[in-house]
């Protein structure tokens, strides 16, 4: 399965509730640009493993941009 980062974009808006006018591109930093806390981290990798049907628990603990998600789920799929 490919990784589309236009597909991970589209989950972290849904996730985290990000209008459309904000912009999301792969150096989006998501702490501090998109204030994601960690609840919001938890709902996020969750939707990414049931959307990229990963069934091993992903390590997320140095996720600083949306590039990094990106780079963590190419590992798993």
């Amino acid at each position: 399965m490919k990784v589309d980062i236009e597909r991970v974009i589209e989950i972290i808006r849904e996730e985290l509730c990000v209008d459309d006018d904000v912009e999301i591109n792969g150096d989006t930093k998501l702490r501090q640009e998109l204030e994601m806390d960690s609840l919001d981290t938890i709902s996020l990798i969750s939707a990414l493993e049931d959307e990229y049907d990963i069934n091993e628990e992903l390590n997320y603990t140095d996720l600083i941009t949306v590039n990094d998600i990106v780079d963590v789920i190419k590992q798993y799929v």
